[in-house]
């Protein structure tokens, strides 16, 4: 799996989740995900005491659009999500279908190869993860150039010191 979306994008600002994203989201390969599917957790090697492996059954449908923020579309429908049960966090998981030259989700996000493969493999809090070979191309991509420079959204700042955000603080009157 492959760091991807908002996750992708706060590994690329200061190479942890931005703390107001409340999931992870990865990607996979839709062949990847066709052979998880039905298999045990036994099999898949996850205590399913604590967590939930689910695959959407609209996965098989590639032409199901989910909603993009841009778009007026159906509600977003993800191909996969592993839950830990107690806290309800979750990591969601889209796959990536060859399309021409290109790999594609549903979200209708559009991937080059080259921007995407050979994976990097990276620190995100502690833990190695893969990103893509061309994150900037990736994130401009899904979010616009604004999304790699902009220090500020909503009412965080990013610390180019700390390299974190930081809640900015109300001013005084």
């Amino acid at each position: 799996p492959v760091l991807m979306h908002g996750g992708l994008l706060g590994w690329f600002w200061s190479g942890k989740p931005f703390p107001w994203d409340d999931d992870l989201d990865f990607c996979l390969l839709y062949e990847d995900l066709r052979h998880l599917d039905g298999q045990s957790s036994r099999e898949l090697g996850y205590d399913d005491l604590n967590y939930l492996f689910e695959i959407n059954p609209n996965h098989l449908d590639r032409t199901t659009a989910n909603g993009h923020w841009k778009e007026n579309q159906e509600k977003n429908k993800i191909d996969a999500r592993f839950i830990h049960r107690d806290t309800g966090l979750f990591i969601d998981i889209t796959a990536l279908a060859p399309e021409d030259d290109l790999l594609v989700t549903k979200c209708p996000h559009r991937y080059r190869v080259e921007d995407l493969l050979p994976l990097a493999e990276v620190d995100f809090c502690g833990t190695k993860v893969h990103v893509p070979a061309n994150p900037q191309a990736v994130l401009t991509q899904e979010y616009g150039w604004e999304a790699l420079t902009e220090p500020i959204f909503r009412d965080w700042v990013f610390d180019c010191f700390m390299r974190d955000w930081t809640k900015n603080k109300p001013q005084a009157p």
